[in-house]
């Protein structure tokens, strides 16, 4: 009985160090002081590495409930150019490629 409850906790710190590196590189991948923002790294990379860690906050609930919430630690990095986006929209000239 230890060792399976032993496999469990070592699974949910697997999924923590993904879900926490997951949701830190979808953060710090586009660059954050850069203005205008980079919006091809910020559609391209960091929307795809939100939704990831997505997909791995889910698991991590649906396999272990209330102890899985801590995969939701990585809210505000995943969430934060989705967020931006939502709010702001995606400026005119990203689509014209005259953005600087």
């Amino acid at each position: 009985m230890w060792k399976q409850t032993a496999k469990t906790v070592n699974g949910r710190r697997v999924m923590l160090l993904f879900a926490m590196a997951a949701a830190l590189a979808s953060f710090l991948l586009p660059p954050f002081a850069q203005i205008p923002a980079d919006y091809h790294t910020i559609l391209w990379q960091s929307l795809p590495l939100s939704g990831v860690w997505c997909a791995l906050a889910v698991v991590s609930i649906w396999l272990h409930g209330k102890r899985g919430a801590w995969a939701l630690l990585g809210l505000p990095f995943a969430l934060f150019y989705p967020a931006a986006i939502l709010i702001g929209g995606i400026p005119p000239c990203y689509w014209t490629h005259t953005c600087r």
